[in-house]
């Protein structure tokens, strides 16, 4: 009997060939689970149980973090680096957290939305059967209305809005506030990174070559207020004889425009066609010999209503739901006197380093702007406007 050599290669010849590919195939197995951390043996399924405790915990924590930890820490810093640090802190925390829960781009910042939640319990002042000496009246004093019927009879009422509008001037151009572009309003659900009117937010300037060819369609569709004289929207010498001075305001649900200053001397007068906007009035006050913000009144605008409103009013809006269309339009009379001679006498009464401080609140560009506008009379009539013209 031959004796066998270990490693002899013939040696494999008295094992059956079955049997050594098996052999084979476990050592390069086994060497294989040796050489790799991936191999599906190296892993453990998760428990079940704990996987569903890890979900449910994680967000405790977080919430417990962000609502209990943080303010306990802000309450602590504040005792250490004082009210105003903590304060703005607080507010970016605010902002953190809504720009990771809002739907559309954060429009308004969060110590913004702290001034506007700071509202006055004054309620804006609805009327309605107006007549034109108790309009006057209202203006003179400069306080802030609506006029509930203020819109009766108007042909675009109940026929405009949004979608209509669309399909009716498809080539209309719309400034979208979220791109900071240009659109025709027939690319207006094509916007890059949105669904449909998903955050659409935006205004439409008439001035544009392009718009001006729907100025009189556009024209037609509103009326003279059923309490002001038919010239209203261009009586000379101060408004544009040929249109109104007027724009349109396009939001849906979520967007807005934050508390902002128009730097001009004019009235305005907001026309809700569609949808419904929450809004805040505030205005320029003097107490204990500082200048401030009134607290805002806040108040909804709805389909069919008129607001009027006036110069160095700080003001903001909100859209509540669906998709708002509404025209806003500047007219100088009659004017608000009184109202336009205290704010003046309030604004000139503080140093120029105070009222730079005062209306860099707003962004306003031109510090000076309400140096420009006066009150005149022509024809026994008041006008606002910006002109070098004195008071008489």
């Amino acid at each position: 009997m031959s004796k066998r050599v270990p490693g002899n290669k013939s040696n494999n010849m008295d094992m059956p060939r079955s049997k050594t590919a098996e052999s084979i195939h476990e050592v390069r197995e086994m060497e294989g689970k040796k050489c790799s951390s991936l191999h599906p043996g190296k892993f453990k399924p998760v428990d079940q149980k704990v996987a569903v405790l890890l979900g449910i915990s994680f967000p405790i924590a977080f919430l417990v973090f962000w609502k209990v930890t943080l303010p306990f820490f802000a309450s602590i810093c504040s005792l250490i680096i004082g009210v105003d640090v903590v304060q703005t802190l607080a507010f970016l925390q605010e902002d953190i957290m809504n720009a990771m829960t809002s739907p559309c781009p954060n429009w308004i910042s969060a110590e913004e939305r702290a001034f506007i939640r700071n509202s006055s319990p004054k309620q804006i002042r609805r009327v309605s059967n107006l007549t034109f000496a108790e309009f006057e009246q209202i203006v003179n004093a400069g306080e802030p209305i609506v006029v509930s019927d203020g819109m009766k009879d108007w042909p675009g009422l109940g026929s405009l809005n949004c979608q209509s509008f669309f399909s009716k001037y498809p080539d209309a151009e719309y400034f979208d506030w979220q791109g900071q572009v240009i659109t025709p309003l027939k690319d207006i659900n094509k916007r890059k990174s949105y669904k449909g009117l998903e955050c659409a937010a935006g205004y439409i300037d008439v001035r544009t070559p392009t718009n001006a060819k729907y100025i009189q369609d556009w024209v037609n569709q509103v009326r003279a207020p059923y309490f002001l004289s038919e010239d209203v929207y261009t009586r000379e010498p101060f408004a544009n004889a040929s249109h109104p001075n007027m724009n349109f305001f396009i939001g849906t649900k979520n967007t807005g425009v934050s508390p902002h200053l128009d730097e001009t001397c004019d009235t305005f007068m907001t026309a809700q066609f569609s949808s419904v906007k929450n809004w805040s009035l505030s205005w320029p006050i003097k107490e204990e010999g500082e200048l401030r913000w009134s607290n805002p009144i806040v108040f909804t605008l709805y389909p069919g209503e008129l607001l009027f409103w006036f110069v160095g009013m700080r003001h903001h809006t909100e859209v509540l739901e669906d998709c708002s269309l509404s025209f806003s339009f500047q007219i100088t009379m009659p004017a608000p006197r009184d109202y336009f001679h205290k704010l003046t006498q309030n604004i000139h009464s503080v140093s120029e380093t105070d009222r730079e401080k005062f209306f860099k609140q707003t962004y306003v560009s031109n510090l000076d702007f309400l140096d420009s506008c006066n009150i005149i009379e022509k024809d026994g009539q008041s006008f606002i406007t910006a002109s070098l013209e004195p008071v008489t």
